[in-house]
């Protein structure tokens, strides 16, 4: 039919335009919602490209663990499988590192990409998990936007060892979303899905140990699978059979403890009651729970690594916690029936935290970022819920989306600020210096950093000054030694490492550089004692033979010698070769922070002795490493043994090369390669 016509004014009169169905404006919302949480991490984390690996644990997780350099082969895949390196069973996490190898090569960047890839699909199926179990699809956004950008979550994606948390923390999520998915309409297909996404998060790091209890919770709020009040809409179970239902999942919990404990004893990784008594962990745990809340509220002076305090805790800082603990497990008790959130919210993050609260303390920190990853998603659910209710209670919840935006905005602040930390060693230490001046664990790292850098002076004071905050602890000596050692301060040194052994007494590799620093010295009979505890505590070690052997030698115990020598090639046949190969580069190196004549003449030596005199390769490498040393009639004489050699084999090429060096010895220079990583044979 046409339009009316009001004659008075003769305007048509338009119809209302419909309204989008419910079904478009969801889907609309959604995808507004996964833009915006897109564009909110990758722009809080666009500082983490230009980041480098730190000097903590990237070493041990990457840059010298050969199997994870070598990507994913056989080898590396059983070894994954079987080792316990780092004081953990995860082999689901050395598998992605090795497959990062794979695609990017040893790339600090790649490393990065692939922790940021995790932690924005973690972002995203937080926020489909939540709004298909409460169909609140604006809270869920922003509980997934808090989980996205709150500094405390930093640690977790920009230090790359840390692979293990968001990789756990993905599969646990998935294993949420499945059981959404039973829960709604059970079956055994379904189930095992759930079991098979929490056994790989599990292998990934075992956080999510308490998955069973977390599914229990969903099942009293937003499931409502066993609240008995009639007014809910779910499907009333008896709370015995839904916890029935979860026996094949708490027995894979039980398993992964049981795992995770063998491993972390078998690092030594476990601290003793004697050395950490009950009642000082259960303090720091209390403080811990009220910290995490408060830096949850204002995460301000967060720090890598947060020693544990030399003193038991203050009565009145426990008793603080305590009273802000019994506080909200009250409120949440008080408003369950009305608001279930609460207690599922509160539970959440206690519960989630006490695998990680330090009653079984593993490592010296009293606290860590990383381990509020998991639960301060229960903190977020409970407090975006509440402001929510509050606002709709009072008629404001455009004033509250607002103050949400602002909230956002200035966590996306801090953590942009808080990636920054992590570009590279020396940044990270010297900001938790700022954070803390009495950090020990933070002078030796960034003596650490300076000594790789090439800044032995800057190292060795920082290392001086670990040592006087805490002449207890076996790093600072080791590293103080370490910094005299380069310098070939040898007595300084061996004092340093006997420090060392005081505290480490078991230590071979330790007795080892101290009979090199008596060696250096020309205390000969008390350089082969420490040989000897070396090989005591580590027999099957070759470099402890052949060092003990070089020393025999120099006391004139020739047959004595001869059998370490043999025993050491007995074990590692290839090891003179290695040798020779570090003496070139020591003695002919172009950069002078490389050459160490020294250090040239006894690898060369100990090489010569264990394979003997007829190979001119040796004695090549021998002069070169006397004149660099400054011997330059022994290095005369040496080259002279290897142009005879050379001459006798035939060996054109090597005797121009060895008459050319011959006559740079005998006008008293030393010999520069052009590439010293490829000796002329």
């Amino acid at each position: 039919m046409p339009p009316s016509i009001n004659r008075r004014s003769t305007k048509v009169d338009a119809k209302p335009m419909p309204s989008p169905p419910p079904a478009r404006i969801a889907r609309r919302d959604g995808l507004v919602a996964i833009f915006l949480l897109c564009v909110f991490t990758l722009l809080t984390y666009s500082p983490l490209w230009s980041c480098d690996f730190v000097n903590f644990d990237d070493e041990q997780y990457i840059l010298d663990n050969d199997h994870v350099q070598s990507g994913l082969t056989a080898a590396s895949f059983r070894w994954a499988w079987t080792t316990t390196v780092a004081a953990n069973w995860h082999p689901l996490t050395w598998l992605s590192l090795m497959l990062d190898v794979q695609l990017y090569g040893v790339s600090a960047r790649g490393f990065h990409f692939t922790n940021l890839g995790f932690h924005l699909a973690n972002t995203l199926l937080l926020f489909a998990s939540l709004r298909w179990l409460t169909g609140a699809a604006w809270r869920s956004f922003f509980v997934a936007a808090l989980f996205a950008v709150h500094p405390l979550h930093v640690e977790s994606v920009a230090w790359i060892s840390e692979r293990k948390d968001v990789l756990s923390t993905f599969f646990g999520l998935l294993a949420l979303g499945a059981y959404v998915g039973y829960a709604r309409s059970p079956s055994r297909l379904r189930y095992v899905l759930v079991a098979l996404a929490m056994a790989l998060s599990l292998l990934a790091k075992p956080m999510l140990v308490t998955l069973p209890f977390l599914l229990l919770l969903l099942d009293y709020w937003p499931l409502e699978r066993w609240c008995p009040e009639e007014k809910r809409l779910g499907t009333f179970l008896p709370f015995w059979r839904l916890l029935m239902e979860k026996l094949p999942l708490l027995a894979m919990s039980a398993a992964s403890c049981i795992v995770t404990v063998w491993a972390q004893q078998r690092g030594e990784a476990v601290a003793s009651l004697g050395g950490l008594p009950l009642s000082i962990r259960l303090s720091n745990a209390l403080i811990s729970y009220a910290q995490y809340l408060r830096q949850t509220i204002s995460p301000l002076a967060l720090s890598v690594l947060y020693p544990y305090p030399r003193t038991s805790p203050a009565v009145g800082e426990v008793m603080a916690a305590i009273a802000t603990l019994a506080g909200l497990t009250m409120l949440a008790w008080w408003g369950r029936r009305r608001f279930a959130y609460l207690p599922v919210g509160w539970l959440w993050y206690v519960g989630t935290l006490v695998p990680v609260i330090g009653l079984v303390q593993v490592g010296s920190q009293s606290r860590a970022d990383r381990y509020t990853y998991i639960p301060l998603i229960g903190v977020f659910v409970l407090a975006v819920w509440a402001l929510a209710d509050l606002g709709r209670r009072w008629g404001h919840p455009r004033l509250l989306a607002w103050l949400g935006g602002f909230v956002l905005s200035y966590f996306m602040l801090l953590s942009w600020t808080q990636v920054h930390y992590w570009h590279d060693s020396v940044i990270l230490w010297a900001h938790t210096l700022e954070l803390d001046s009495d950090n020990y664990f933070a002078y030796c790292n960034l003596g650490q950093a300076m000594y790789i850098k090439g800044d032995l002076d800057t190292a060795g004071q920082l290392f001086q000054e670990a040592v006087r905050r805490r002449p207890d602890k076996p790093l600072g000596h080791n590293n103080l030694a370490r910094v005299l050692f380069a310098r070939s301060e040898w007595a300084a040194a061996a004092h340093q490492f006997r420090e060392t052994l005081r505290i480490l007494p078991e230590s071979p590799e330790l007795y080892r550089y101290l009979g090199f620093t008596l060696m250096m010295q020309g205390k000969w009979s008390e350089a082969a004692d420490s040989c000897r505890r070396a090989i005591a505590l580590e027999p099957e070690k070759p470099a402890y033979h052949h060092s003990l052997a070089y020393v025999l030698h120099h006391l004139g115990q020739t047959v004595a010698a001869r059998a370490e020598y043999a025993e050491s090639l007995r074990l590692d046949p290839g090891w003179p070769e290695q040798y020779l190969q570090t003496a070139w580069r020591q003695a002919t190196d172009p950069d002078p922070q490389q050459r160490r004549g020294d250090l040239a003449v006894i690898n060369a030596e100990k090489a010569q002795q264990a394979i003997g005199e007829k190979d001119a390769h040796v004695f090549d490498v021998l002069a070169a490493a006397y004149a660099e040393a400054g011997r330059f009639p022994e290095a005369v004489d040496a080259a002279e043994k290897t142009l005879a050699r050379a001459r006798g084999d035939g060996q054109g090429p090597l005797s121009d090369a060895i008459t050319n060096r011959l006559h740079l010895y005998q006008q008293g220079r030393t010999f520069r390669a052009d590439n010293p990583f490829s000796q002329l044979k």
